[in-house]
């Protein structure tokens, strides 16, 4: 099994979709995971992370740092200024407190 595998069969316990590629991601009586906001300062195993996402159908969105590294790994990447429409505030450690952000956490 590799780190991603584990990643998503931890994030997704019970689920029986740890390999993503090619079915869609869903967790146990849950809709499939269209999108994923991905923002860690620890960027070990991100990009098998997240290219097991992409490869099961995800869009990706990120902030600042975390976006550049998974670019650099040649991954497509949304920011997720572009999609709130608001920038980073308080030196980049405020990005993700919007109500586009937190109205599709809450549904």
């Amino acid at each position: 099994m590799s780190l991603s595998d584990a990643l998503i069969s931890r994030a997704l316990p019970h689920s029986g979709c740890c390999s993503a590629r090619g079915r869609a991601i869903r967790g146990p009586n849950s809709p499939p995971i269209r999108r994923a906001l991905i923002s860690v300062s620890d960027k070990t195993g991100l990009n098998e992370l997240a290219q097991s996402l992409v490869d099961g159908g995800v869009e990706i969105y990120s902030t600042g740092g975390t976006r550049r590294h998974l670019e650099s790994g040649g991954l497509a990447v949304h920011d997720i200024s572009a999609y709130t429409g608001f920038p980073e505030m308080m030196d980049g450690r405020l990005k993700t407190l919007h109500p586009k952000v937190f109205g599709g956490i809450l549904c």
